[in-house]
């Protein structure tokens, strides 16, 4: 999953350096905030897949016990 926002960013950060503006810094902070965003993604689904692993994990029943009244 990709952050349109950003990519909006760097896709008119290169339009502005084809016009002979000099965007290289900011296209490359872009690029570094978009990288961090997918890397905070990535690192959010490998924690929610553990938490489902454990979540879904259904008790086992070993015995039973029945009471009768007297």
């Amino acid at each position: 999953m990709r952050d349109h926002r950003v990519e909006e960013f760097i896709a008119e950060y290169e339009q502005r350096a084809e016009a002979g503006s000099d965007m290289d810094i900011a296209i490359r902070g872009q690029r570094r905030r978009l990288s961090k965003l997918e890397d905070r993604i990535e690192t959010r689904r490998k924690e929610l897949r553990r938490k489902a692993q454990v979540i879904s994990l259904a008790p086992e029943i070993k015995s039973r016990c029945s009471t009768l009244p007297i």
